[in-house]
């Protein structure tokens, strides 16, 4: 029988440790004392924004949980892929009067009126140097769109250029997917975040972006384990502090680069996390580009 159930309440009945695949939102199989340590990922961020929010827990006859750990046998699985979306479709549609739903970031959707939400950003205008570059966004970048918006503004004044973009999602599980054109990097770019391409071989000049309003901000689908470190490629946000970050038992770690350091014209700062060993993922962060460009006071 499916039940709708909170991450919280189920740790402390079950005695789940509190680690990071705690909060992964999936299907598991459970008992009335115990639940299973098998589990498979279930996406609910296109259901109602709940987001991380519940498990899908289905309670057999004669299943023992901990089979889990060596599968489940093949008629049991098949059964959880045909209840899976229908599940989880009605799963949202019943949570709905209950729960209040979340953006992908876990914090509350704003419903301020649009005319309001424009009046209180452009209270934050766009402190740019039109000398230094020509840019028309009126309002100082608060969220993650604002970031996918001036990036590719500034690839249109041909700054960012040597990133080209094959596409851009919101329902993917990855924001975007771009290639990098070497041959494309400004001479403003070159003189002040210079690449250093020699020996990056084709398969290096591709891959995925992710996009964030805070380099931080990726941390969380880490531990959460929605995107995986070593899929990523680059992270582009407006800001990444220089600083370390542990959550769910994980640890990102984020610097700046020194100049012609990094394979790539444009990025500003390398992320690391404990657990990926070597993987790096290399950041654009918008504001210290700016800064940078000298079209952006830095404080």
């Amino acid at each position: 029988m499916p039940a709708l159930l909170h991450a919280p309440a189920l740790s402390t009945s079950w005695d789940v440790p509190k680690n990071r695949r705690l909060v992964s939102p999936s299907i598991r199989v459970a008992t009335d004392s115990m639940i299973s340590s098998w589990q498979r990922d279930l996406s609910l961020s296109h259901r109602g924004f709940n987001v991380e929010r519940i498990w899908v827990v289905v309670h057999f006859n004669g299943v023992e949980p901990d089979l889990g750990r060596k599968d489940y046998p093949p008629e049991i699985v098949e059964l959880l892929n045909l209840l899976e979306d229908p599940v989880a479709d009605d799963v949202a549609k019943q949570s709905d009067p209950f729960l209040i739903p979340t953006s992908t970031s876990g914090r509350e959707i704003d419903y301020e009126a649009p005319n309001l939400k424009a009046q209180s950003r452009l209270a934050n205008p766009f402190p740019i140097n039109s000398e230094a570059v020509r840019l028309s966004y009126l309002s100082e970048p608060m969220e993650e769109q604002d970031v996918v918006a001036l990036f590719n503004e500034l690839r249109g004044e041909g700054l960012l250029s040597q990133f080209e973009p094959v596409f851009f999602s919101g329902s993917y599980v990855y924001d975007s997917y771009l290639r990098y054109n070497p041959a494309a990097v400004s001479e403003r770019i070159e003189a002040v975040l210079p690449g250093n391409t020699a020996a990056l071989p084709n398969r290096l000049r591709e891959g995925v972006a992710e996009f964030k309003f805070r380099a931080h901000d990726l941390l969380p689908n880490i531990v959460r384990e929605l995107k995986q470190w070593s899929e990523i490629r680059w992270l582009v946000c407006w800001t990444a502090a220089t600083t370390s970050r542990t959550q769910g038992g994980l640890t990102m770690h984020v610097s700046e680069v020194a100049e012609g350091d990094d394979a790539y014209a444009g990025v500003t700062h390398i992320a690391t996390l404990d657990a990926a060993g070597e993987a790096v993922i290399h950041v654009v962060a918008l504001k210290t580009l700016l800064q940078k460009l000298g079209a952006w006071p830095v404080m």
